[in-house]
């Protein structure tokens, strides 16, 4: 592979889709059409006769503005009644559209495009793209079809309008449903991570140019150009480290904060889960046992994708093989959740569920206990619970008290439940809800990135050590460290990559992205 390794479109393709989503009715649609033919295609339709060479004199809309313009088309004969035979070969007005086109290499892909913007509804983008299709059987052969899913991005990426981090960047913006998802998108599209790597590897690479100087032309380079290179390398491998010891904070925003509601049967968890959701999602019964399988909301709390997690309640021992089943699932979501809320009957904490629960806990997720059931309790039973939660090695104070039935302590929990949140992701209990947002850091969304960044940072320290500290490798030998090194970071960017990374960065794309 090779900076210069680049994969190419065929260069006569013209490609077009629907780009606004195909929705049932809209008020607008926008049909994109990208390649070096999409001048052409829009001159035929422009044009009110139905000729095989439209005038090239046809006045086209001035590159980025704005035109209203009329949409011609063909259709059969079959189509027309008899009162509207078409004269000669005039073609039918298919929409008024609004026509901007974007000359390349000023445009989204980097090629020649031009964008319709038609009314929204189903039979003007049908009858558009029918056109469209029917082009590609003209007679001068239009080489015109429909794009492929992410077609569009990709051209873009061929093209050097972006590179793989802003393409995935696009991806989050499109699929964004939170504050933060959209925030973070936005960012990494506008090309923070991709300044940052670029500059790691330019420094490598700088590095490697000073190595094989002194490789090549060792006698008339200083002696002291290696042990000038030391300080930076070692300060370029604290950077990379640094970057990945985020407690994964990019890639949980992107995909969602996993938390798990547990506690034993009949706790409370369902309601819980319920009155989070603000709809009735699990079934709540005073029958203990009644949740046996995992069920899923997706939440948006304060601007942060969350996945909430109902569990069945965790028990020592049971003799009925489903709830058994649903236990174990119980105890995998505990270990895959980022945060643990864990319901507690306020009248039931000395019990062995507290034990059970306490042999399942793993100590790096944080956990927030919940006494439920307040309203039916004693002030002895409260007393009590405070206790145990001591007992248990757990700080005074931190536990929540609430009554789902009756609503006592719910706006307590949930500003609680939110600070949390937000003190796992970015360890700041401001209480701004734009910690995210506050940050110029670039972090890490993919893990693919962070394979990239750990295996640069393991050629360094392999540099560093074998070579400038011990001097165990040849120094050309010790240099395809670094040149591994600059590889990895830009397999991340795309300066570098195969066909199997692109594929699987635009497989999540749909047509007319």
């Amino acid at each position: 592979m090779s900076d210069s390794h680049r994969r190419t479109l065929p260069e006569q393709d013209t490609i077009f889709a629907l780009s606004s989503g195909a929705s049932q009715k809209a008020g607008v649609a926008v049909i994109r059409i990208s390649g070096p033919h999409a001048d052409v295609v829009l001159r035929h339709l422009l044009s009110a006769q139905d000729v095989s060479d439209p005038d090239p004199e046809l006045a086209l809309p001035k590159a980025r503005m704005a035109s209203l313009r009329k949409l011609f088309g063909g259709i059969s004969s079959t189509s027309v009644d008899a009162g509207a035979a078409l004269v000669g070969n005039m073609k039918e007005i298919l929409d008024q559209a609004l026509v901007l086109r974007f000359p390349g290499p000023r445009s989204f892909t980097g090629e020649d495009v031009v964008e319709l913007h038609v009314h929204g509804g189903l039979a003007v983008v049908s009858a558009v793209t029918n056109e469209l299709m029917r082009l590609r059987m003209h007679p001068l052969a239009i080489p015109l079809r429909p794009a492929e899913k992410g077609e569009f991005t990709r051209r873009a990426f061929e093209n050097d309008r972006m590179d793989l981090t802003e393409v995935e960047g696009l991806a989050d913006l499109i699929s964004a449903e939170t504050t933060e998802q959209r925030r973070l998108a936005l960012r990494q599209m506008g090309g923070n991570l991709r300044v940052l790597y670029d500059s790691w590897r330019a420094q490598i690479i700088k590095c490697m140019a000073n190595v094989e100087a002194v490789i090549d032309f060792g006698d008339d380079v200083d002696d002291d150009a290696l042990d000038a290179m030391a300080p930076l390398l070692r300060d370029l491998e604290a950077e990379l480290s640094a970057h990945v010891q985020d407690n994964r904070r990019g890639e949980i925003v992107r995909s969602g904060v996993r938390v798990a509601i547990v506690g034993a049967p009949n706790a409370g968890k369902s309601s819980l889960l319920n009155a989070l959701a603000k709809r009735p999602a699990a079934i709540v019964s005073s029958v203990a046992g009644t949740t046996r399988d995992v069920i899923e909301v997706h939440l948006d709390v304060a601007g942060v994708a969350v996945i909430l997690s109902d569990t069945a309640g965790i028990r020592e021992e049971t003799e009925d093989a489903i709830e058994q089943i649903g236990i174990e699932r119980a105890k995998q979501a505990l270990a895959d959740a980022d945060l643990v809320l864990h319901v507690v009957d306020v009248r039931q904490t000395d019990g062995a569920s507290m034990r059970a629960f306490s042999d399942t806990q793993s100590d790096s997720v944080g956990v927030v206990t919940v006494f439920n059931k307040t309203d039916l309790s004693s002030e002895e039973e409260r007393q009590v619970a405070a206790a145990t939660m001591q007992q248990l090695g757990r700080a005074k104070g931190s536990e929540l008290w609430i009554s789902c039935t009756t609503g006592a302590g719910m706006d307590a929990f949930q500003s609680a439940f939110e600070t949390r949140v937000r003190e796992l992701l970015w360890n700041n209990s401001s209480g701004t809800g734009h910690e995210c947002d506050a940050s110029p850091t670039a972090v890490i969304t993919r893990a693919r990135h962070r394979v990239h960044v750990e295996n640069a940072i393991h050629s360094l320290r392999t540099f560093i050590h074998e070579f400038l500290e011990q001097n165990n490798l040849p120094l050309d030998i010790a240099t395809e460290e670094l040149r591994h090194a600059a590889s990895e970071l830009g397999q991340i960017t795309g300066t570098i990559h195969t066909e199997d990374v692109l594929d699987i960065v635009f497989q999540d794309f749909c047509i007319g992205k």
